[in-house]
């Protein structure tokens, strides 16, 4: 985080984008890269397509619109891998275990998966698709996904704490910020105030700066509709969250907790 302008405009594109362009995720699990794969596509309400591609060799695209799936693109089997049983083409509430199957295949073996999502006009809501939830329950995974040691990511430990209610959130990687909660006029609302806050993020005494790239956090005071934002950052990334209420202690506790007990990546103690 070196260029104001450079800041302003990664924050800028995150808020008018909506969601993530490119984001690498950690998979320790077939059942955890599922669990995370569904909780990236649960933000799809506008047409969307998904483009995971695992570091196994393996790749899917995925159309969604309004929470529900409504066909699969290509697929590419891991270089070690099954030929996929399920062809691209349109998919109904019939096709959730063959679509878990192929999901938790994917994920078997792999250790990172790099999820893309792009805006789609000729994707079309509206009749038939597959839902989330009957996808999840296919997949035999929880609603409430529990937090496993080894198999829980620090970010989504944070997000779901659940001391803390995040109502909208931006994960700032490198030079790219990716909404991971919230709808798009949140994800705008909070990546302008974080514009309006630069000078104070990038001035040479701001309390989190020298600690950005292990495991700093700073609350900022309760906003006008009762909720705090809180700055934190963890192996050079940034996490910029509005959260629900006025509880910064409770926030900044959750926070502690989570970087103290994260080894690369993942939560290591339950």
């Amino acid at each position: 985080m070196t260029d104001r302008n450079a800041v302003r405009d990664i924050l800028y594109r995150a808020g008018a984008e909506g969601h993530m362009r490119v984001v690498d995720r950690p998979i320790s699990s077939p059942a955890q890269g599922v669990s995370l794969i569904l909780r990236q596509l649960e933000y799809g309400v506008l047409p969307r397509r998904y483009r995971l591609e695992f570091d196994t060799g393996g790749r899917v695209e995925i159309d969604i619109a309004e929470r529900q799936v409504l066909g699969l693109g290509s697929v590419r089997a891991a270089t070690s891998g099954k030929a996929p049983r399920l062809e691209p083409g349109p998919l109904g509430s019939e096709d959730a275990k063959a679509l878990g199957d192929l999901l938790a295949g994917l994920c078997r073996g792999a250790k990172t998966v790099r999820i893309a999502s792009t805006s789609e006009t000729d994707i079309l809501p509206g009749g038939g698709g597959l839902s989330l939830s009957a996808l999840r329950k296919a997949a035999a995974l929880p609603d409430v996904v529990a937090k496993v040691a080894g198999q829980t990511t620090w970010l989504d430990a944070m997000v779901d704490h659940p001391d803390v209610s995040v109502l909208s959130a931006v994960l700032i990687d490198v030079d790219e910020a990716h909404v991971i909660i919230g709808t798009r006029e949140e994800a705008e609302a909070l990546a302008d105030w974080a514009v309006e806050m630069l000078d104070v993020f990038l001035a040479d005494g701001f309390p989190l700066a020298p600690e950005l790239e292990t495991k700093g956090a700073i609350t900022f005071a309760p906003q006008q509709n009762g909720s705090h934002i809180l700055l934190a950052g963890l192996r050079g990334q940034f996490l910029l969250a509005l959260v629900s209420g006025p509880d910064t202690a409770a926030t900044l506790a959750a926070w502690q907790c989570v970087s103290e007990s994260e080894v690369d990546g993942f939560i290591a103690v339950g």
